[in-house]
């Protein structure tokens, strides 16, 4: 199972290193979670990133190579508006070239002789992580209303992704939607009737789930649920995919 912090899919990491034996390494540690691309120096990596038709997650640069070295590309990467949010760690073994290197913005750094595997990775999904939360902006506002014995909660979500898709499990940038939860209790709190409801914005496709739960004493109960799964009208959806999957569910409890 991959990493949890980041998902399924495989993110793009692009190796800047001179040494073919660091480039092996370094590949070996991160090609079973990401797709690695290599390059030799500051140079190459420019070009790999002009010429890729894949979104680069994270730089993994060193700073010490012929042609254009590590700090070089850094204030190139930084100048441009494409690639200025792609976060770079930084490959040396020298703590004032550290401290340069994080003044320039690199995020973190690797050192040599290389650290444990888990340490590497830990560096790498982590900043990745926290680039791809800066690149997201949420909002959420809602009511409670609890009349007459009815409670009733009703949300507006939206959601806004800046930068590329290419490696989420979303097709839209902006993303909004409606949820709606009832519930009563009848029969002197024996019986609860309770209703959710899921509503997507972009392509109109809804989740209801009505469910019905009755309570024999306080040691037993048995319920009833639905879950139905229902298409927009042009497109399936987010929730409309899982049509076939609707169903109903019965269930019970017993506690001794």
């Amino acid at each position: 199972m991959k990493n949890n912090i980041i998902n399924k899919l495989k993110r793009y990491i692009l190796i800047v290193e001179d040494e073919f034996i660091n480039q092996e390494i370094l590949k070996e540690i991160l090609s079973k979670e990401y797709e690695v691309l290599i390059a030799n120096n500051g140079l190459e990596a420019l070009n790999i990133l002009e010429k890729s038709l894949k979104p680069i997650s994270l730089i993994l640069a060193d700073l010490n190579m012929p042609i254009m070295d590590g700090f070089t590309l850094i204030k190139e990467l930084k100048k441009d508006n494409l690639y200025n949010n792609i976060p770079i760690i930084v490959i040396t073994g020298d703590k004032d070239s550290e401290l340069n290197a994080l003044n320039l913005g690199a995020v973190d750094f690797i050192t040599k002789p290389f650290d444990l595997k888990e340490i590497i990775l830990a560096r790498i999904n982590r900043s990745i992580e926290l680039s791809e939360k800066r690149n997201q902006l949420s909002a959420l506002a809602g009511i409670d209303w609890m009349p007459s014995g009815w409670t009733l909660t009703a949300q507006y979500y939206c959601d806004v992704l800046f930068g590329q898709l290419d490696t989420l499990e979303r097709k839209d940038a902006y993303m909004h939607g409606a949820t709606l939860s009832l519930s009563k209790s009848l029969v002197n709190e024996t019986l609860e009737l309770s209703f959710s409801g899921l509503l997507g914005f972009n392509d109109f496709d809804s989740m209801l789930s009505p469910s019905v739960k009755y309570s024999i004493s306080d040691q037993i109960n048995i319920g009833l649920k639905a879950f139905i799964f229902i298409p927009g009208p042009d497109k399936d959806g987010k929730y409309g995919a899982y049509k076939d999957l609707s169903s109903l569910c019965l269930n019970a409890k017993f506690s001794f």
